[in-house]
């Protein structure tokens, strides 16, 4: 009798945690791979965030593919409001170290940003902190259109599209294509940068700017160096005389 109760007691300690476990798991599970979850998700999210949060539609899974519309956000003064957007990534490959977002398209994305502190302060001397992220991020496709930012104090930023795909290695950041189109014109490069030590890189860029007195100005080059230290750029620039 008092060898069942021992066993009766220690299969209750050991199976208490394993039963909790279990249930934690199942409700993460039913949170990120069911759009019920997700709701879920989103209405904890609406209430604990610091500012005020609403998204008027939201379908699909955390585990992707996502699709949001009509984001708002704000808190005093910042301000941040998103169209729509859809999201798909591979959360399997987290395991392996490694964040792989495979398509982030968005469109119609506002932000304004709050006045920052006015009191000059006394220069300082630029610190750049060596950055080694903890996994390694791959985007293959990241596409934004009209976008636009309001600086204080300042006119809006305006983009018609960004394009960009990237990712992340022991070299440091390799940049495969980052396009932006604006109302000015245009940029389109392509390079690496280590955020290590002094920032060594090497960018190669198209770029043109659309004047409204001197018409269009085009160049092409490459700028290399070290962020911190000096960097070279090699242009050619063709356009008004």
């Amino acid at each position: 009798m008092n060898g069942f109760r021992s066993a009766r007691r220690w299969l209750w300690l050991f199976g208490l945690p394993l039963l909790v476990l279990l249930s934690v798991l199942l409700v993460l599970e039913f949170l990120i791979s069911t759009a019920t979850g997700l709701h879920g998700l989103l209405a904890l999210a609406e209430r604990m965030a610091p500012g005020q949060l609403s998204v008027g539609a939201i379908n699909g899974r955390l585990l992707g593919p996502l699709r949001i519309e009509n984001l708002r956000y704000q808190d005093g003064s910042l301000q941040l409001k998103l169209a729509g957007a859809d999201l798909d990534w591979q959360p399997t490959d987290l395991f392996s170290g490694k964040l792989n977002i495979t398509h982030l398209h968005f469109n119609g994305l506002e932000i304004q940003l709050p006045p920052g502190d006015r009191t000059p302060s006394a220069p300082e001397s630029l610190v750049l902190p060596d950055i080694r992220p903890p996994l390694i991020v791959n985007v293959s496709d990241l596409q934004g259109s009209a976008i636009h930012i309001q600086l204080p104090n300042a006119d809006t930023i305006q983009f018609d599209a960004v394009n960009f795909k990237a990712r992340t290695g022991a070299d440091g950041l390799s940049i495969e294509t980052l396009e932006i189109r604006a109302p000015q014109g245009g940029i389109h490069l392509n390079g690496r940068l280590n955020p290590v030590g002094g920032y060594p890189l090497q960018i190669w860029l198209d770029w043109q700017l659309l004047t409204p007195v001197h018409g269009v100005f085009s160049g092409r080059g490459e700028i290399s160096g070290e962020l911190r230290n000096r960097l070279q750029w090699t242009q050619n620039i063709t356009g008004a005389a």
